[in-house]
C-alpha cells in the first residue's frame, strides 16, 4: 500500500450502483487471485493489504549526499527510502519489511540503507523531518527516526498536533538529545529548506506516494511484503 494525500469517503448507492460495485468487486478479487493477490501486515491495531507492485526496470541514480545512511559505502546494493513521518504505510514499512532488510541485507554488508524525507502531507510532516536532521546534527538521527514512527504506530492521525514544537521536543527528551541544542535547530527552522530541497529530489526522481524505495535505482511503490523487496535485492546481487 502507498500513502497518497487523497479522502475517500463512502456514500449511500442506488441499488444498480451497488449491483455495479458488487460485480467490479467480484472482477477485483479475480484479478488479485491471478496474480498472486496481496499479503497482508499484522500490525498492532490493525491489518495493512500490501501493493505487490513489480520494481520498474528502469533505473533513476540518486545520491546519498548527506542524508543518514547504514550499512557499508561499498555494497553493491544501494537502497534508498523517500518517506513522510505521517504516513501510516512508512510506519507500517519501517517496523515489517525494511526491519527484516536491515538484518539481512545491511548489518550483513551486502546493502547500503538510505533514509531521504519526503514530507507532503503537511506541516506536522515537514517539522518531524525537520527535527529528525536535528537529532542527526547531535549523531541520534535513526533514534529520533525510530521514534516518530513509533509514535506513527500508536495511531496519530496527520496534522493534529501529534508533531508539535513541543512534542518533538517531549522526543528529543526521550532519546537523549541535548535539549538547547535541539530547540534551537528546531526553532529556528534551520532544516527546513533541507527538507523541502529534498522531497524535491525525490519528485524530480519520479516520487509521488510514500513509501517509494529505490533498490540500486529501481523504484518500489508502497509498503512490500520482505520476500518483494528480497527478489529485488537477490536480483542485484547476482548481477
Amino acid at each position: 500500500m502507498m500513502h497518497r494525500r487523497v479522502n475517500e469517503r463512502g456514500s449511500a448507492l442506488p441499488l444498480g450502483n451497488i449491483v455495479l460495485a458488487a460485480v467490479a468487486a467480484i472482477t477485483l478479487v479475480g484479478v488479485v487471485w491471478y496474480f498472486g493477490g496481496p499479503r497482508g501486515i499484522e500490525t498492532e491495531k490493525k491489518t495493512v493489504a500490501t501493493s505487490q507492485k513489480e520494481g520498474s526496470n528502469e533505473r533513476v541514480e540518486i545520491a546519498a549526499g548527506s542524508a543518514p545512511s547504514l550499512g557499508r559505502r561499498d555494497a553493491k546494493v544501494a537502497i534508498v527510502e523517500f518517506a513522510d513521518y505521517q504516513c501510516p504505510f512508512c510506519a507500517v514499512l519501517h517496523a515489517g519489511a525494511e526491519a527484516a532488510i536491515m538484518d539481512e541485507y545491511v548489518k550483513k554488508g551486502k546493502a547500503r540503507f538510505t533514509f531521504k524525507q519526503y514530507p507532503f502531507l503537511g506541516a506536522g510532516s515537514v517539522r518531524a523531518a525537520s527535527a529528525s536532521k536535528c537529532a542527526q546534527e547531535q549523531g541520534k538521527f535513526w533514534e529520533y527516526h525510530d521514534a516518530l514512527f513509533e509514535r506513527q504506530m500508536q495511531g496519530a492521525e496527520e496534522n493534529t498536533g501529534v508533531f508539535s514544537v513541543e512534542n518533538l521536543k517531549r522526543i528529543a527528551g526521550d532519546v537523549g538529545l541535548n535539549g538547547g541544542m535541539f530547540e534551537k535547530c528546531l526553532e529556528g527552522e534551520k532544516y527546513t529548506q533541507a527538507v523541502l530541497d529534498e522531497m524535491e529530489e525525490g519528485r524530480q526522481a519520479g516520487v509521488a506516494s510514500t513509501p517509494t524505495m529505490f533498490i540500486n535505482g529501481r523504484k518500489t511503490e508502497g509498503a512490500l511484503t520482505f520476500d518483494a523487496y528480497k527478489t529485488m535485492i537477490e536480483e542485484e546481487l547476482s548481477r
